[in-house]
């Protein structure tokens, strides 16, 4: 990724592709504290219901980012080019919260093979929610 001291530098094509990949990772992240456990809810809720608004928008999300991923110039082994950013970040940390609730995002091969592309790293590997404290098995 570049900051704002490598972007004053850069070619065109480097500054375009910066906000191209702030797009990819803006539209994935989310702002959850370190190592967060709700104990128990506050207020009453419909399980169901609460499931279907995931599916609806995990899927709605992760098939947004596939079709800007599966068009853009930009997109290599990793979703900007061939090595690893933000965006890859995001869009793994998305498909963890799909394995550990067991929701099937069919139809977005690009984005599959860019996380098959991050699993392979041992960084990713090292970060894996199975790794960390509290987490359910998957």
């Amino acid at each position: 990724a570049m900051d704002n001291a490598t972007l004053s530098g850069a070619t065109y094509d480097a500054f375009r592709a910066h906000p191209l990949l702030r797009g990819v990772d803006e539209v994935l992240q989310r702002q959850w504290p370190p190592n967060q456990v709700v104990e128990e809810h506050t207020h009453p809720f419909d399980a169901d219901a609460s499931r279907a608004w995931l599916v609806h928008w995990l899927g709605s999300g992760l098939r947004a980012v596939e079709q800007r991923l599966a068009t853009e110039p930009g997109t290599g082994r990793f979703c900007h080019g061939d090595q690893p950013t933000i965006a890859d970040i995001c869009l793994a940390s998305l498909f963890m919260v799909t394995r550990v609730l067991k929701i099937d995002v069919a139809g977005i091969p690009v984005s599959t093979r860019i996380l098959a592309e991050c699993e392979r790293l041992p960084a990713f590997a090292a970060a894996a929610p199975a790794l960390q404290l509290g987490a359910p098995a998957l």
